[in-house]
């Protein structure tokens, strides 16, 4: 299964990169292809999840029609989800699953409506379950965003800070100021998207939302220090000092090894 995706991947690119040069239809092998990774999607085997989620995810990137990657997260996305969360806050398997997440969770802001869904309610739990790492993860997914190129990410940032806005609400319904200062720092970090200001004036209207979180917010807009306007707010400031924390790092790995990796891992869930 994983030989495919590779072997899937591997045609993708050599016909982006030299078209033509393969002298067969390229396209229809990665129909075939396609078909038969959909047939076998009702699978139970993780490591073939996780490869299924890789495969169609660079496969119909970019596109605004993804009925691959739509069908495969419709079938199993919540529960390959709270898997690789529950890893990535696992001390022993964090550095590939946030390595995985980095590279896939753009796909999934691409995706349709329910797959927003699935990944809010994924983010939901785990946000109020494991607050401070969740906040750390938040903080090492906007700066891979915002690393981005502009044109290449542009979809997925612009649904990242939507995300964002509904977090932000849910921590001002039970006055989380730490988790609620991390999820304004990270819409701070956008800058440079226009969509943000967009964004901040629809928080700073809603009357939902705690006054002292929608007033910090208001001074964000066309603000490029955004992070320190948060950091530098009465009742936002950090307490911590040192060190700041992070999750550990790995070498980097190809996500067939990840794949293979995480999805032979079994982790408990948060309670």
């Amino acid at each position: 299964m994983a030989l495919i995706c590779e072997l899937g991947q591997i045609l993708q690119f050599i016909e982006k990169e030299y078209p033509g040069e393969l002298q067969m239809d390229t396209n229809k092998l990665l129909d075939h292809i396609s078909t038969y990774l959909l047939s076998v999607s009702n699978s139970n085997n993780n490591c073939i999840r996780l490869s299924l989620v890789h495969y169609f995810g660079t496969l119909e990137a970019g596109k605004s029609y993804k009925p691959g990657f739509n069908r495969i997260m419709g079938r199993f996305g919540h529960t390959i989800l709270e898997h690789l969360f529950l890893l990535l806050f696992n001390k022993k398997t964090e550095a590939i699953a946030l390595q995985f997440l980095l590279e896939n969770v753009p796909f999934i802001l691409e995706a349709d409506n329910h797959c927003q869904k699935i990944l809010h309610e994924t983010w939901k739990y785990y946000m109020l379950k494991k607050p401070e790492r969740f906040a750390l993860f938040i903080q090492t997914l906007t700066n891979h965003l915002t690393a981005e190129d502009g044109a290449n990410s542009i979809a997925a940032r612009k649904v990242f800070l939507q995300h964002l806005g509904v977090l932000l609400k849910i921590v001002s319904e039970v006055n989380h100021k730490d988790l609620g200062r991390e999820i304004m720092c990270a819409i701070g970090k956008f800058n440079n998207d226009p969509f943000r200001n967009d964004l901040i004036a629809l928080i700073v209207k809603d009357k939902a939302i705690r006054e002292n979180f929608r007033n910090i917010c208001g001074k964000m807009i066309d603000a490029t220090n955004g992070e320190q306007i948060v950091e530098s707010a009465d009742g936002f400031r950090s307490s911590k000092r040192g060190r700041k924390p992070s999750f550990a790092k790995a070498q980097k790995t190809r996500p067939i090894y990840q794949a293979a990796f995480l999805g032979h891992q079994q982790a408990a869930r948060a309670s």
